[in-house]
């Protein structure tokens, strides 16, 4: 806790720069011409992907790197998270679906961080589990973006793709918005280089840089 502690006076307010791809949401414009086959994209692709991640938490005047270690399973929708902080002091483990998850280990400076466990929970499960486009979602093409609009309960949810690469750009709801960088070819899929998580009710943002990636 000590070490801790002291790593925590010593972090400087600096967080990762992102550079984002899409556009602005309008939602309108022409339907779209083609479509993607949804199915093969990592996001729901059958598939388990060992990750690591190297990333920021920026929550008010409080920036603390983090890395991250993840096996997704995306037939299932389920992963496990192990989140360390940049010094190697391991935050949290847990297991996640989308309707559920249970913390594995937590330590005492987890619990110190305010939202944290809430927080990541809320993120991981938006940016890796929940909410993807959909062949029946409604569909509008902006140059080469496409926008995709699904409906829900709780409120819209839209989606920007690359019309030629088909990568996702971002997702977004009142509530918070996932922008993805651009895709590289890794773990024999096109996985995202970097997202950006912002949370709006809780007023804390994750970015986070893909270091490795292999598939099981």
């Amino acid at each position: 806790m000590k070490h801790f502690s002291t790593f925590l006076c010593l972090l400087t307010l600096t967080a990762l720069l992102f550079g984002g791809c899409a556009t602005k949401p309008t939602l309108t414009g022409p339907p779209c011409k083609n479509t993607p086959e949804f199915d093969g994209h990592w996001y729901n692709s059958d598939h388990v992907y060992q990750m690591r991640h190297e990333g920021v938490l920026q929550f008010g005047d409080m920036t603390i790197p983090m890395t991250g270690l993840m096996k997704l399973d995306t037939k299932n929708g389920s992963a496990r998270i192990a989140i360390l902080t940049s010094m190697g002091i391991k935050l949290l483990v847990l297991d996640l679906t989308k309707e559920d998850h249970e913390f594995l280990y937590t330590s005492p400076a987890a619990d110190k961080i305010p939202g944290f466990k809430k927080g990541a929970v809320r993120a991981i499960r938006t940016v890796f589990l929940d909410s993807f486009p959909e062949s029946q979602d409604s569909c509008f093409e902006v140059d080469t973006v496409q926008e995709y609009l699904e409906k829900k309960p709780g409120g819209s949810v839209i989606f920007q793709m690359d019309s030629e690469t088909w990568d996702l750009y971002s997702k977004s709801t009142k509530d918070w918005n996932v922008t993805y960088g651009e895709g590289i070819e890794a773990a024999n899929a096109r996985l995202p280089s970097e997202i950006k998580y912002e949370d709006r009710r809780g007023r804390f943002s994750i970015t986070l840089k893909l270091i490795s990636a292999k598939q099981q």
